[in-house]
């Protein structure tokens, strides 16, 4: 006697945060957290050597042990260890820009050895809060969760002012036309990509305007590998190349405050990834870089430059035009709404989801 459906055993089904995709779609995603993440880790070490006024041979020495360091954690934060370490969720682990001005106040203060005896203290502060740290999740709103991020999006708009257009403002190459619009290029590509398609292609759209805009950039003659022939494929920093751990009262307290931002930063960036963030992050962005850097646009036509030289002006533009784009465009590729995604958009609400469908009700 064969079962029936309706006297199958059920079968236990993965959660989609538990399920591991295929190992071509990992190993693409994972390469775009990579080329994410890899500008703002290495900046950190880069940022503090030069303020420090380290040799280069030395920064390249932080930047080794930063990559090391954020491997691990990446492997650790991804996989878990037991049931205390480890989100268990998809992310790279990077360097955070919380740090730099304490490390490098610390570091003129009292030297290197006080910034390593810091972070020591800190990480063992960090791992006796994390349990309680983690049953406050309910504290964590999106009014907080949004404020953190923002936060965080605009304390990099200069570190993004000085990728694009240089570092001195006085220069003769600063802001040229040709970089910016490659910026522009690469942000435009994002915006169209993660709206016109869905699924997949949707989810590595940085990805995909990054090797873009590297492929235009070629003929631009902003590509350089001269360097990378003369760097070793493995490298290791070692062990207490600046010295024994120094350990002051002082930066400890200041570090371990710092650990408490940096575990608001992670909750609120990890609680956080719908369209209205993407328009927030790009309205911001768009809206500040003549605030941060009033000769950003000197290059451009004036009437260009009256229009969106204005921190005010710009920001209204792009927020008003992405608005419309990802909210009140009804445009839908045939055949790609789900019956959740029809229902949400004709103002109806889901109360249960069964077996065999999803049943809605509530239309408004």
């Amino acid at each position: 006697m064969s079962l029936t459906n309706e006297t199958k055993p059920p079968t236990a089904r993965v959660h989609p945060v538990d399920e591991v995709l295929p190992a071509p779609r990992l190993f693409i995603l994972g390469l775009q957290h990579l080329f994410i993440m890899y500008a703002g880790a290495v900046a950190v070490p880069l940022i503090v050597g030069g303020a420090l006024g380290l040799r280069r041979s030395t920064i390249g020495l932080l930047v080794n042990a930063d990559l090391f360091v954020s491997g691990v954690a990446t492997v650790i934060q991804s996989v878990g260890i037991g049931k205390i370490f480890g989100v268990r969720l998809p992310v790279v682990a990077g360097a955070t820009f919380t740090v730099l001005s304490p490390m490098i106040i610390i570091a003129q203060k009292y030297g290197l050895p006080a910034v390593y005896g810091a972070m020591l203290c800190s990480g063992v502060f960090g791992l006796l809060i994390a349990k309680p740290f983690a049953m406050m999740i309910r504290f964590f709103p999106p009014l907080v969760a949004g404020t953190v991020i923002c936060v965080i999006g605009l304390s990099l708009i200069g570190a993004d002012v000085s990728l694009i257009a240089g570092d001195d403002p006085a220069a003769k190459g600063y802001g040229q036309v040709s970089h910016i619009a490659l910026a522009g290029l690469v942000m435009l590509l994002i915006v169209v990509i993660t709206r016109c398609f869905r699924g997949f292609i949707s989810q590595i759209a940085v990805l995909l305007s990054i090797a873009i805009g590297t492929l235009v950039a070629w003929p631009m003659h902003l590509l350089d590998f001269s360097s990378v022939h003369s760097a070793k494929w493995v490298g290791f920093s070692g062990f207490f190349r600046f010295g024994h751990p120094k350990f002051e009262a002082a930066a400890i307290i200041s570090m371990c405050i710092v650990m408490l931002v940096t575990y608001t930063e992670s909750t609120a960036d990890m609680l956080a990834g719908n369209n209205n963030l993407l328009i927030v992050a790009v309205s911001l962005a768009a809206g500040l870089l003549p605030a941060v850097a009033p000769s950003f646009y000197e290059h451009f036509p004036n009437n260009f430059q009256v229009i969106f030289g204005s921190s005010i002006t710009s920001t209204v533009i792009v927020v008003f035009t992405l608005n419309l784009v990802f909210n009140h465009w009804s445009w839908r590729r045939q055949g790609t709404e789900s019956a959740v995604e029809v229902a949400v958009r004709e103002g109806a609400v889901a109360v249960n989801v069964p077996d065999d469908g999803v049943k809605v009700s509530g239309a408004t």
